[in-house]
This record gives C-alpha cells, sequence and structure tokens, in this order.
C-alpha cells in the first residue's frame, strides 16, 4: 500500500501575519514533530502549482481575487488587516494561490492515482473563504476547489465532504447548499465564531438533505466525536455512497487550542482519521484526502497532525502522547444522545431516498 501523499510548499511560510495565531509556527511545528517521528523522510512529497484561475473563478469572483492580488502587493512584508480577522502580505496571494492549488493537485493525484490518500499541508486555511471576500484567516476555499474540480474536471458524480475544525464550516456549505453533488458534513463547537451551523440548516432545493451539521456542545471529547461519527456519518456516507471523500482537517477542537473549548486529543484525531478510511475503503477505494484548516495551540496542533500521519501510514492507530492535562468531561450522554437524535429525525438522507 504506497503511503499518503504529501503536498507542501515552502511558500506557505511566505504569508506572514504578525502576531496571529494563523502563523508560520503553525506548520513548521508540524514539520519538526514529522521529522522527529521519523515520519517526513518517508513520505513522497509534491510541490504543488498555483491554481488554474478559471478554476478558481469558477468560486471565487475574479472582483474579488484582483483585490486580493492587489492588497498583498501592498500590504508589505509584516501584513495588514484586510478584515477584522485576517491578515494579508506580500507573500500571502502567492501561499494562497498554492494552497488551492495544493486541494487541487491532490484530488487529481488521487483519482489517477496510484495514491489514494494524500494530506495538503497548506496556508492559508480555506473553509470560510467565501465568493467575494476573506473571512475567518481564509482566502480561497481549498477544500470546495478540490470537490468542483473532482466533480467537473475529473467526471465524480458525489463528493463527501467532512469538516472536523471546532469552527463551523460556513463558506464551504454556503457553496454547496444547493448541490446535491455534495454531501457536507460539519462538527463544530455549538455557538462558537462564526455562530452558523444549525442541525436544521439542511440545504434548499435539490441540496436538501445534503449539508449535515453536528453542532457539538462545549467540552465534546474523543467519544462524543466518535460516537456522532458512528450514529450520523456512517450511515449517511452508506446512503450517499461518495466516490471520494475530502476532509476539511482542522485542529482547533484539541483541548489545549487557544480558540475553542472542545475536548478532543491527539488520540481522538487518530481515531477520526482511522474512521474516515474505514468510510473510504468501504465506498470509494481508499481514496481520501486531508486539507489542512485550523489549529493554533502549536504543540497540541503537531501532534494531532502527527496522530493523523500515524494512521494514514498504519504506523500506529493510538495513542500519542501528550503533554497536556486531559479536560474533565463535561458533556452528559443524554445531552449527545438528545442531539443526535434530533439531527436523525431531521436528515432525509436518514429517513428515506431522496
Amino acid at each position: 500500500m504506497p503511503q499518503p501523499l504529501l503536498f507542501y510548499s515552502a511558500q506557505f511560510l511566505e504569508h506572514q501575519t504578525a502576531g496571529h495565531p494563523e502563523s508560520p509556527d503553525r506548520l513548521r511545528h508540524i514539520l519538526n514533530t514529522l521529522d522527529q517521528a521519523d515520519l517526513f523522510s518517508r513520505l513522497p512529497r509534491k510541490e504543488p502549482d498555483p491554481i488554474d484561475l478559471a478554476l478558481l473563478y469558477r468560486l471565487h469572483d475574479p472582483e474579488y481575487v484582483h483585490m486580493l492580488e492587489r492588497f498583498s502587493r501592498e500590504a508589505g512584508e509584516v501584513g495588514q488587516r484586510i478584515d477584522e480577522d485576517t491578515v494579508v502580505s506580500t507573500g500571502t496571494y502567492p501561499a494562497a494561490l498554492k494552497a488551492a492549488g495544493a486541494a487541487v493537485d491532490m484530488t487529481r493525484a488521487i483519482l489517477d492515482g496510484p495514491y489514494t490518500t494524500a494530506f495538503s499541508l497548506v496556508r492559508p486555511p480555506g473553509h470560510h473563504a467565501m465568493p467575494t471576500h476573506t473571512m475567518g484567516f481564509c482566502m480561497f476555499n481549498n477544500v470546495a476547489l478540490a470537490a468542483l474540480y473532482a466533480l467537473e474536471v475529473m467526471g465524480l458524480k458525489r463528493v463527501l465532504i467532512l469538516d472536523w475544525d471546532a469552527h463551523h464550516g460556513n463558506a464551504t456549505e454556503h457553496m454547496f447548499y444547493q448541490d446535491p453533488r455534495v454531501l457536507f458534513v460539519s462538527w463544530h463547537q455549538h455557538l462558537n465564531w462564526p455562530g452558523t451551523g444549525a442541525v436544521t440548516d439542511m440545504g434548499v432545493g435539490a441540496g436538501y438533505g445534503y449539508n449535515v451539521n453536528i453542532p457539538l456542545p462545549r467540552g465534546s471529547d474523543n467519544g462524543d466525536y466518535l460516537t456522532s461519527f458512528e450514529t450520523l456519518v456512517t450511515p449517511l456516507a452508506a446512503r450517499f455512497q461518495p466516490e471520494l471523500i475530502l476532509v476539511s482537517a482542522g485542529y482547533d477542537a484539541h483541548h489545549a487550542d487557544l480558540l475553542s473549548h472542545m475536548g478532543l486529543n491527539a488520540t481522538g484525531f487518530s481515531l477520526l482519521t482511522e474512521q474516515v478510511m474505514k468510510l473510504a475503503d468501504r465506498h470509494c477505494s481508499g481514496r481520501a484526502g486531508f486539507i489542512l484548516e485550523g489549529g493554533y495551540h502549536t504543540h497540541a496542533l503537531a501532534l494531532s497532525v502527527l496522530g493523523s500521519f500515524q494512521t494514514l501510514m498504519q504506523e500506529q492507530a493510538v495513542p500519542v502522547k501528550e503533554p497536556f492535562m486531559s479536560p474533565t468531561p463535561v458533556v452528559t450522554h443524554e445531552t449527545l444522545h438528545e442531539l443526535l437524535a434530533q439531527i436523525s429525525q431531521l436528515q432525509p438522507l436518514l429517513r428515506s431516498h431522496l
């Protein structure tokens, strides 16, 4: 079985965000941790190409793309805020083009073979990037562009996007809200920024039922995520029969993270990765691609990404040793059961064929 293909570029470090939690140190810590674990040298790697602008314009307004290019060019090496949360510097636009390109190149590599799994270790992240504006540290929606490429260039009919970032993948939801070719599932901390992602937001028109939000309570831990996966995602995937799985792999649901209040640890991310691969093996010949999103405690982030890679490389499933105190569980079984029951009752894919 071939190792997962890693897409990475040193250009991602040129997206400078002085003093911002979404910093180049995130990738540096990940790379160092993979190297110390003797994994990095054994991973096949590919330098991504910048995304083709014609594909980029399919999701992002050309005027927005041109504005971001100008703002980036004039922002200087240290960077300036382009919105209340997002910093842009001279290196941002080229890095964003390559981040989106990595997601697309990854998808092509998975579908063409011989690789069936790949990981795009990118920044800036993408799942909050709207068609016409930046949002939440994101410039271009990497996972949405990868899905669009799979559908409209590679000829797939069904793509499953799983977003386990602690923040709702609002822009990805927006882009496929009417599209039954994409089943979008987002776990996120209930009422955390950006405040979207209600269980009743299930898509519209032909896309009704193909948008699934799992707004977990604050403090949800490994067991809560795995229970929700087995209760909801496994049967949803069985109904949907995806030809490719793409993961918006945010690691900010780790209990040590700075921007959320969830209870996962690195072992939990290993186990989630394992569940994704079980679905991929069952439904789409093992084809699954992972794209880095959030994660802002650099040590916790690096260990969590290591956990995913160890699972993908079949080095070990778990556990990853962590120097962090484990949180006290705060979610009761009854609370989680009620949430999952509500979603199950609402979702058409779980009640009948659409």
